[in-house]
């Protein structure tokens, strides 16, 4: 796992704006050992401050969280969250092939963020080392600073974990873009990834964790 959303200046329906690129030769145990060590020397001087985590059990009844002021309510499979009411669904033309859902913001023709939803057959690999995972392979497409990760709770799901960092978008260019990305384990049986990533004056760490907070498992 290691997918990240390039984006660039030009009209986002282009598909050259939106590039899905994930390394072919590395497994997911190898880029978490490699992402294990990378993090273990990194400083998270002017990190975002931490985000909370989720106050819901794991365990509790999965009603759906409450819809903040401004977002929209949707769901992709077993998953509820919601969507600020600026972004628009991605249109099926520009969708990634296997994504479940996926919503963006355009201002002026510009791609400023997105937001996508996809699943793969849960291996029994932690979530914390999925997203792990995950992170190793965007650290070997682009220069990134971790921002923080770890283990939280989603209502309904059986674990999840986020990784929360700052990229760069564009050639030669570092930490102009911001990304907040949750695996979220369902019944044991499914992993899901919801990826929100974009450039860091549309994409404050407040409203990615207001997105992530919105997310719970229908089992």
């Amino acid at each position: 796992m290691g997918r990240l959303l390039m984006m660039y200046g030009s009209a986002p329906t282009d598909p050259e704006n939106v590039i899905s690129a994930m390394p072919s030769t590395w497994t997911r145990a190898a880029m978490a050992a490699l992402v294990t060590l990378a993090l273990a020397g990194c400083s998270n001087a002017g990190a975002d401050p931490a985000a909370p985590a989720q106050s819901n059990a794991a365990d509790d009844a999965a009603a759906a969280a409450p819809v903040p002021e401004g977002f929209i309510s949707s769901s992709a499979g077993p998953l509820d969250f919601a969507y600020p009411e600026t972004w628009e669904p991605i249109p099926e033309e520009n969708a990634t092939e296997g994504d479940a859902a996926g919503f963006r913001l355009v201002e002026d023709d510009r791609l400023l963020g997105i937001m996508r939803i996809f699943s793969e057959p849960y291996d029994g690999t932690p979530a914390e080392a999925m997203i792990s995972g995950h992170y190793a392979g965007i650290m070997f497409q682009t220069p990134t600073t971790h921002q923080g990760s770890g283990a939280i709770e989603v209502p309904g799901a059986t674990q999840a974990a986020e990784v929360r960092y700052t990229y760069g978008i564009g050639e030669d260019e570092r930490d102009n873009g911001r990304a907040h990305d949750v695996t979220v384990i369902e019944n044991d049986e499914t992993a899901w990834f919801v990826l929100i990533q974009g450039r860091i004056e549309a994409m404050t760490p407040e409203l990615t964790q207001q997105i992530v907070d919105t997310i719970t498992v229908q089992s």
